[in-house]
């Protein structure tokens, strides 16, 4: 009976174990594409897209790890001395079998010529 008690015991903690460790895998991943969509976006603001276009690729030093981005007409007035563009990056990676997708929105404001 003893027997049987701990071997049931050590099945528990083993499984215990497992899931703690896939779980902070899968945290790790999430903190990674967090890590890589500011990168992104900071990357992002040095460039200057248009409403409406996309691109897409795979991050250089972390090829499991891809992006795509769009920009977009954020559908709010603008102020007449700012141009205002959502900017909507997706971050896709797998996860054992699953695909996890990270969704980022910000807004951008380019300030136009002022007029005197």
């Amino acid at each position: 009976m003893t027997v049987i008690i701990i071997s049931v015991s050590v099945l528990i903690l083993i499984q215990g174990v497992s899931h703690s460790l896939l779980m902070l895998r899968s945290a790790d991943q999430s903190s990674l594409a967090a890590h890589l969509a500011r990168q992104k976006l900071a990357e992002l603001e040095l460039k200057n897209f248009e409403i409406g276009s996309e691109t897409s690729g795979t991050f250089t030093e972390n090829r499991e790890f891809s992006w795509a981005v769009e920009i977009r007409d954020p559908a709010i007035p603008e102020a007449k001395d700012f141009a205002i563009s959502e900017v909507f990056l997706k971050i896709h990676w797998l996860d054992g079998n699953e695909k996890r997708t990270m969704e980022v929105i910000t807004y951008t404001a380019k300030i136009q010529k002022l007029q005197e």
